[in-house]
């Protein structure tokens, strides 16, 4: 027996409706939940497993097979008493990636006790008609060129409003933080809470130690389903002014 393996298919783990789960006559009791239990495209949710079993090290999770349209952000997996009693609770958040109808096959936990699976479940994943929110990344305070020595500060400043005027919460600074190029001295400078309300999600302290071209390629990252185009940036770098 593994300890603490999670092994995944193909495939990931998704439910929609919160429920029982009837194990084997042999296996551990086992239900879920999930919140919100009402899903919609592009918006994460979360399943909580509650395993009756108290070893949760010592439990395996196979998921279904299914295919690539909606993915997993993070499982975790930890021991909780409830009621006095210790079950082991497996979390795992997922964002659907399209709406429409979906069955999925039986996932299966094991453990020393036996094994538990669930019946095929149909995942009803509901579309309102939202834009998945695409917020525009600007870089300031780059010149075009600077001569090496010079210190410059670069600031990274997203859109900050949702459409309906939701405020964007971005992820802390260290998420955006980029690979250091050679030839320079690049750190990250604090942001402070009034500038991350203005949608500021990373300064940059620069120091540019040689002529040359300073570049930080463009990068694609995501954060809860929210896609972040994060544009190139580029800066000519002069000798040394005497």
């Amino acid at each position: 027996m593994g300890t603490g393996r999670i092994l995944f298919r193909t495939g990931l783990l998704v439910l929609l409706l919160s429920t029982a789960i009837h194990a084997q006559e042999t296996g551990p009791g086992v239900s879920y939940t999930i919140s919100p239990e009402i899903i919609h495209e592009g918006e994460p949710f979360t399943v909580s497993l509650v395993v009756d079993y108290p070893y949760s090290q010592h439990i395996t999770l196979i998921t279904p097979d299914f295919n690539d349209d909606i993915s997993i952000d993070r499982i975790t997996q930890f021991p909780r008493s409830i009621g006095g009693k210790v079950y082991t609770i497996i979390e795992c958040r997922l964002i659907p990636g399209v709406s429409g109808l979906f069955t999925l096959g039986e996932f299966q936990i094991t453990t020393a006790g036996g094994t538990a699976k669930t019946e095929p479940i149909i995942l009803n994943i509901l579309s309102d008609g939202k834009i998945i929110f695409t917020p525009q990344f600007h870089w300031f305070g780059a010149p075009e060129q600077t001569a090496a020595g010079n210190r410059l500060t670069l600031t990274l400043q997203g859109d900050n409003v949702r459409p309906g005027g939701e405020r964007v919460q971005y992820p802390p600074p260290s998420f955006f933080n980029p690979e250091v190029p050679k030839g320079v001295i690049l750190s990250q400078a604090p942001v402070s809470p009034q500038e991350r309300e203005r949608g500021i999600v990373l300064k940059l302290t620069l120091i540019p130690l040689e002529a040359g071209v300073f570049n930080l390629p463009a990068r694609s990252l995501q954060y809860e389903g929210i896609p972040l185009e994060i544009p190139e940036l580029n800066i000519r770098i002069t000798e040394r002014e005497r």
